[in-house]
């Protein structure tokens, strides 16, 4: 009987601390109310517009980077100096445009060489018209041609007097303007923006440079 007894006293001690732990747990692990967000029956967007006042912004602007201010100013200071620079220094295609040149003073393969270039090249005027509009002078590399041709016809008209008779004065430059024509066609063949007028071109960063070929 005895045994018995303590067997029953055991196990309502052990139940009832079995309860208090369960009974603590649960209120020490319960949180708070969740958190009532306010309108959030309200639509997301308004049907009456409202005016919004500009001045009245709460706006929060950073401070501007010195940095960014510098190479700013910097790069404004680089292209003024490189658009004076192509301002001052003459245009080869408008002083072409100045002279006065007819379709009979080109040889025919200059020509040729525009017509293949510019669909609408008008040899009246030795011009075309690019994308941008206006009107352009065509300049090819058989113009050193034919200037070449009207000094050799120059020269062979001077003559010179002699005890002996009249001596023609030739040309000992034709190896030079054979390779000149070969340097203009290799720059031309290189650089789009080839300018044989002046021996230049223009590069990506808009500076004319001079054309260095291996026929110099």
């Amino acid at each position: 009987m005895k045994s018995l007894l303590s067997l029953t006293f055991a196990m309502v001690a052990s139940l009832g601390l079995l309860m208090g732990g369960l009974f603590a747990a649960t209120h020490v692990s319960t949180e708070g109310e969740p958190h009532h967000f306010k309108h959030l029956g309200a639509p997301l967007w308004t049907s009456t517009p409202h005016r919004v006042d500009p001045s009245n912004m709460a706006y929060e602007r950073m401070a501007p980077d010195p940095a960014m201010i510098a190479r700013g100013e910097a790069s404004e200071t680089r292209l003024a100096a490189l658009e004076e620079k192509r301002q001052t220094q003459p245009d080869a295609r408008t002083e072409l445009a100045a002279l006065p040149q007819t379709a009979s003073t080109f040889s025919p393969a200059h020509i040729s060489y525009c017509r293949e270039r510019y669909r609408s090249y008008d040899p009246a005027d030795n011009s075309y018209r690019p994308f941008s509009g206006g009107s352009q002078p065509c300049v090819s590399p058989y113009m050193n041609d034919q200037a070449q041709a009207t000094a050799e016809d120059s020269a062979g008209d001077m003559v010179a007097e002699n005890v002996n008779g009249p001596i023609e004065i030739g040309d000992g430059g034709g190896d030079l303007g054979a390779t000149s024509d070969v340097h203009m066609q290799w720059c031309s063949m290189r650089y789009r923006s080839y300018d044989p007028a002046s021996d230049s071109y223009r590069s990506y960063g808009g500076e004319i440079r001079r054309c260095i070929s291996p026929y110099n």
